[in-house]
Parts: structure tokens; C-alpha cells; sequence
């Protein structure tokens, strides 16, 4: 059986038309499941403000999602006057309130102490850095760190000094910590 040349453009645009029908269905179910399962965002934050919360904080209301603060210390009611002063506008949670519920919850911290970092690759649990990141390893949330806020080092430490730090570093990235340079990779 021959078909002609007009036929099979018109078998073949009714092929391509039910692909895109079926495409965009797919689509838009893949849309709404999105909405359902958006990511639980949560922005921990020392107690003490760190100017390097300007630019991130500037970049995230850009972004406009919806995020919740994570205060790891005690000064909280400082915290909220400076949210107030940026009018940022997040939910402000302390660690005790911090729950992490699903896998389907990430945790940035903009800013991290060298001593966090060493805590965390050492498994201790003393501070409240080292609690949340016990919390999103026992549930499976994904941790994130700005590499703009990793304290760095001089250059001035002795080379062993230096090589120790550095495997700390290399050990909280096989714990699947993952360090960023732009919020906007997560979001």
C-alpha cells in the first residue's frame, strides 16, 4: 500500500500535534507537582550580624520565595529588629523550634566559623551549627554553604595547619554538604 505524499504530511502533523498535546500535559502535571512539594527553606544565622547578611539577604528578596530564618543562638529579639530594619519579612525561628520534616527541606547557612566546620567533620554536637546539621542528616535535608561565607584562611598558617583545615573542608563535602556561590543554584 502506497500513500501518497499529502497523506503522510497529514498523518505526520496529527503525530507531531498528539506529541505536543501529550508534552504539555505532562508539563503541566510536572507544574502542579512542583507547587505541592515546594522546598522548605530555612536560612540559618548567627546570633551576631554579619555584614556579609546584607548582600545575601538583598539577593534572596529578589528571588521571592518564601523562607524561614533560623536563629542559632539566643539573640533572636536582636535579630528581629535587624529583619525589621531590612524589612525582610521571613518567618524567624530559633533551634529549638526547628524541625525538619521531609527530605524535601534544605538548609543555607550564608556564613560559617571555621570552627563550625571542624565541629561538623568531627561529628560533635556543641554547638547550635553542629545541632542543626545532626537534625537535617537524621531526616535527609540537603545542606548548603555560601562559599562567600567560609571563613578563610591568611596565608600566613604553618603548612600543616593549613592541610588540616583543608581536609576538614574536603570531609564536610563527603558528608554531601555542598558549598555554593549563588543562592539562586537551590532556589
Amino acid at each position: 500500500m502506497s500513500v501518497s505524499e499529502k497523506d503522510f504530511n497529514a498523518i505526520l502533523r496529527k503525530i507531531i500535534r498528539q506529541v505536543l498535546i501529550e508534552q504539555e500535559k505532562i508539563s503541566s502535571e510536572q507544574q502542579l507537582l512542583s507547587l505541592k512539594e515546594e522546598k522548605k527553606v530555612y536560612i540559618a544565622v548567627n546570633e551576631e550580624w554579619d555584614n556579609r547578611y546584607y548582600l545575601f539577604f538583598e539577593e534572596l528578596k529578589k528571588l521571592n520565595k518564601n523562607v524561614k530564618i533560623l536563629i542559632l543562638g539566643d539573640k533572636v529579639d536582636e535579630f528581629r529588629t535587624k529583619a525589621q530594619e531590612l524589612k525582610l519579612g521571613y518567618d524567624i525561628l530559633t533551634v529549638k523550634e526547628f524541625k525538619v520534616e521531609s527530605d524535601n527541606e534544605m538548609v543555607v547557612f550564608p556564613v560559617i566559623s571555621r570552627n563550625d566546620i571542624i565541629d561538623i567533620a568531627s561529628c560533635t554536637d556543641k554547638t547550635a551549627t553542629t545541632k542543626v546539621v545532626r537534625r537535617c542528616f537524621e531526616e535527609g535535608a540537603k545542606i548548603y554553604f555560601m562559599k562567600f561565607g567560609i571563613e578563610k584562611l591568611t596565608g600566613k598558617e604553618p603548612e600543616k595547619y593549613k592541610q588540616r583545615i583543608l581536609a576538614y573542608y574536603r570531609e564536610i563535602l563527603e558528608f554531601n554538604i555542598e558549598m555554593i556561590d549563588d543562592i539562586r543554584a537551590v532556589m
